[in-house]
């Protein structure tokens, strides 16, 4: 998993931002993004699709670089495969939790 999140990740995060979006957060060997906050974008929905596609794109680039930092290890390789989840509608997007330990974060609504 090491080499996905120091090959994937920051490609990734490049795409989102820019298109214009913001990481919210990693998850071990994932991530979450968002648009529209905190400023109105109109076209948020195709900039995350643009942003999807884009990373799709990039696959076959990660794959060969998490190759090559397999093979400088000595470890096997599994190829690079993602999946992707779009969803549009209502969001909380803005500070949670106590002062003393609060984070921007953003959650569906229902």
């Amino acid at each position: 998993m090491t080499g996905v999140q120091t090959c994937a990740l920051p490609i990734f995060t490049a795409e989102i931002l820019a298109a214009g979006g913001a990481v919210d957060k990693y998850m071990g060997d994932g991530l979450m993004a968002y648009w529209n906050a905190p400023l109105d974008t109109p076209d948020h929905a195709s900039r995350a699709c643009r942003a999807a596609l884009a990373m799709l794109g990039r696959v076959p680039a990660v794959d060969a670089e998490a190759a090559a930092f397999a093979r400088a290890e000595n470890r096997p390789h599994a190829a690079v495969a993602i999946g992707i989840g779009l969803n549009t509608g209502r969001a909380f997007v803005g500070n949670m939790g106590r002062s003393s330990a609060s984070t921007i974060r953003s959650s569906a609504t229902p």
